[in-house]
């Protein structure tokens, strides 16, 4: 006897939406519904604008499915117009997001995170598994929030195993950061670009907390208003309830948090350490910030907790300030701060008005500084991009470059041709390119017969 047993399986596909631009936003949304496991939903260029019947969007459980703009020179909007709220992903596992644009969202512009489905609740202990391997590529962020408010470009909780490249972030909230982590792991934020025009001290560019550790930034630019904000914040506070440490670990807001060859151009700070044990900043260049270079801070005191801020290393970075400076180190003088365990190596320090006021006071003896030597570092001009600027982002390679001199080849190509064509229009003839490729090719027989007398 044959018994055939027939099975549902799904099958993974391709959902393309755009097509059409009166129904877009609720396109999306569906496929974002429908998705499952190997689905890619593939948006078409336009602007997927959301409204007051659908103010935000949701991937719940999303698991195996890639999110994509169409076409990367012309990426599809997601405009929140003033009323969409967040783009959210909840517990999403293997999931990548690539060519977009968020904007103008009210309360965030890409939130990711590990809350219960049903509740919206942090989970009560955190699992690598709820939240992991998720990658973002060529995605721009920006004018989310108001000019007030706590309100971030991209929040990341409970995220394990990340990969954000070539990501942009502009005008965030004020009081927020462009990217803010709690209880993130094993992470690498790379070739990206943060630029705020929002006169807050608060503002922030990264931040790592709630027991966030292992996460490296490299090869990124972060522009700040001169007197405000901090480029990156290595620590912070947290709420207790909100911590995701991983398994075995407790007593840190951040730790092994790397930031390396990233550019920073003003704000108040370039970096901090708060309440975290042992992060590295290396090989950055910093430019002017109004007040400190670097901050040695307890915040998690106002949380009720009672973490050290201890063995940080700044190494082989370059510092350009000037006689604005404040400070070049600001400690917290608490019992939870420990500043003499900080490690400082190799830097250089340029003081622009003063080049022999350069050596800073630092809390422990700095090994083979340089004090007073100009790096000739150009910061170029600010990037002023905007919502309706989709192409200022930088390139990979671009990102952690400061803006300078560069170009002229098209100007050189240019003369090259013209030089080409007036030497072949008033002096060659013909018969002198016979002769030329003549002699080309006896070259050419006598290489390859030099190679066979050599290979025989």
């Amino acid at each position: 006897m044959l018994i055939v047993l027939a099975t549902t399986m799904a099958v993974a596909k391709e959902i393309t939406v755009g097509t059409d631009p009166d129904h877009n936003i609720l396109d999306l949304n569906n496929a974002l519904g429908d998705a499952v496991s190997g689905d890619t939903i593939v948006l078409k260029a336009g602007t997927y604008r959301l409204n007051n019947e659908l103010d935000n969007l949701l991937g719940i459980g999303l698991e195996n499915v890639i999110i994509r703009g169409e076409d990367p020179s012309n990426p599809p909007i997601i405009d929140g117009d003033g009323v969409g709220r967040v783009f959210l992903l909840r517990r999403p596992k293997n999931v990548t997001l690539e060519n977009l644009v968020i904007q103008n969202m009210t309360e965030g512009g890409l939130n990711i995170d590990d809350a219960d489905i049903d509740t919206g609740e942090p989970p009560e202990s955190w699992l690598p598994t709820l939240n992991h391997n998720i990658t973002l590529r060529n995605i721009t962020i920006r004018d989310i929030g108001t000019d007030s408010g706590n309100i971030d470009g991209l929040k990341l909780s409970g995220l394990n195993e990340f990969h954000i490249i070539n990501l942009q972030v502009i005008n965030w909230g004020d009081g927020g950061s462009a990217i803010d982590m709690v209880g993130c792991h094993n992470g690498v934020i790379e070739n990206s670009f943060f630029h705020s025009d929002h006169k807050n001290v608060l503002t922030t560019g990264l931040v790592h907390k709630g027991g966030s550790e292992t996460i490296t930034i490299k090869n990124s630019r972060f522009e700040l208003p001169k007197g405000f904000g901090s480029a990156v914040k290595l620590g912070g506070s947290t709420s207790d309830g909100l911590f995701r440490f991983k398994a075995g670990d407790s007593g840190y807001e951040a730790k092994d948090i790397n930031v390396e060859n990233n550019t920073v151009i003003h704000g108040k700070s370039a970096f901090s350490f708060v309440n975290i044990d042992g992060g590295r900043v290396q090989s950055n260049t910093i430019y002017q910030p109004s007040d400190w270079i670097l901050r040695i801070l307890n915040e998690a005191a106002g949380e009720g907790n009672d973490f050290p801020t201890r063995n940080g290393e700044f190494l082989d970075n370059t510092i350009i300030f000037d006689n604005g400076l404040e400070e070049a180190i600001n400690i917290d003088e608490t019992n939870t701060t420990e500043p003499e365990t900080f490690v400082f190596a190799r830097n250089q320090w340029f003081n622009s008005d003063d080049a022999s006021a350069s050596t800073p006071v630092l809390p422990s003896t700095e090994a083979e500084g340089i004090y007073g030597e100009n790096p000739g570092f150009d910061p170029g001009k600010p990037t002023t991009a905007t919502a309706n600027d989709a192409d200022s982002k930088p390139t990979e390679s671009e990102a952690s470059k400061p803006s300078g001199s560069g170009g002229g080849s098209l100007s050189i190509a240019l003369l090259v041709f013209f030089i080409g064509w007036f030497l072949m229009r008033h002096f060659f003839r013909p018969h002198h390119f016979r002769l030329y490729f003549f002699s080309q090719s006896q070259c050419r027989n006598r290489i390859n017969v030099l190679k066979l007398r050599k290979t025989g």
